[in-house]
């Protein structure tokens, strides 16, 4: 893989596919033995376009019968399912491209916050921090336009 600025990172293939495909695909991606042991932002970006797929299904019953069917218990499908919604609201509010400087959060570490720990403090973190971040960059943009 190149080596990527930080608002520059690779598509997947599979976002060419059309939502029923993807979510098959990113389901087979999960189940593979070897998922577990890649690279963290190959795992939230997993789980970030899955969230997202499953967000724009509408988080119909099929799609988390066909998610049950891949575990032996009902909390397992629960957690997996809890862990792309996560992933994808929090990457979602932060910026993609923020998903790939990843160093300390794992998808098992947002699956364990507690629900008023996750959208009481970390999401409108992650939301401050981008809306600053575009203020920055608005200001640093029209100061060089001025200039």
């Amino acid at each position: 893989m190149q080596n990527l600025g930080p608002d520059e990172f690779p598509l997947p293939d599979y976002l060419m596919q059309n939502d029923e495909q993807r979510l098959e695909t990113l389901l087979h991606l999960t189940q593979q033995t070897a998922f577990r042991k890649r690279k963290t932002f190959h795992r939230m970006e997993t789980f970030y376009y899955l969230g997202e797929v499953l967000d724009t299904r509408g988080w119909q019953k099929k799609d988390k019968r066909r998610i049950r069917t891949l575990f032996t218990t009902n909390k397992g499908a629960r957690d997996f399912c809890v862990t792309a919604r996560r992933v994808y609201e929090l990457f979602r509010a932060r910026g993609l491209s923020n998903l790939y400087a990843v160093t300390y959060i794992r998808p098992y570490h947002l699956l364990k916050l507690d629900e008023e720990e996750f959208y009481n403090e970390l999401l409108p973190e992650a939301q401050r921090l981008r809306n600053e971040e575009n203020v920055q960059f608005l200001e640093s943009s029209f100061a060089g336009a001025h200039a």
